[in-house]
């Protein structure tokens, strides 16, 4: 509109252009927030799958790493535990050296009593062995420990049966003293 009251025809044209924008602006600001929501909505929809997995990984592994922590502790104690028990091995070892001393102390004593019967028997039958014709050699066991749970039952089986022969098990004297000779001693005529 002019001062002359006369009407511009492109004055209707700006005020339609403007109302447009003005609309087309509110509009924007009244949906810009539900839009934002809806991209924020479709993020976590993505992403939330993903997060979760990877939170239980990682406490899948912390108890990993826990039972693995308390494992070392266990092995550590263990470990431990083991050096302090030197002083105990230390007397397990003299013990098995004593109880080889006696063993080899026994086997002597009845090599003596095995000679003393052979110089009797030699004496009563007219035999011609003596003491000194004859030779016994006693094995030396300290030197051959067993190594294993299998050799020392053997040797305590081998030795079981020694003193069962020995103590006259259901047979002969004489015949337990060869055997008992055939396992531990070399019998053998001196020259």
């Amino acid at each position: 509109m002019q001062a002359g009251g006369e009407f511009d025809p492109n004055f209707d044209r700006k005020v339609r252009k403007v109302a447009e924008k003005i609309s087309e602006n509110v509009h924007n600001i009244l949906n810009e927030p539900s839009l934002g929501l809806y991209r924020i909505q479709e993020h976590v929809r993505k992403s939330m799958p993903l997060l979760v997995s990877k939170k239980m990984e990682a406490s899948q592994q912390l108890q990993q790493l826990q039972g693995a922590c308390y494992d070392m502790e266990l092995t550590l104690n263990a470990t431990k535990g083991l050096l302090d028990s030197r002083k105990h091995f230390a007397s397990v070892h003299d013990m098995m050296k004593n109880s080889i001393f006696h063993a080899q102390q026994i086997q002597y004593e009845k090599t003596r009593s095995m000679n003393a019967e052979i110089q009797q028997r030699g004496r009563a039958g007219g035999s011609k062995l003596t003491p000194g014709s004859m030779s016994v050699d006693i094995a030396d066991r300290s030197s051959r420990l067993p190594r294993s749970p299998a050799a020392i039952k053997a040797s305590r089986t081998l030795h079981g049966l020694q003193a069962e022969t020995a103590s006259g098990g259901g047979t002969s004297p004489g015949s337990s003293v060869s055997r008992s000779v055939s396992h531990d001693l070399k019998v053998s005529p001196a020259p």
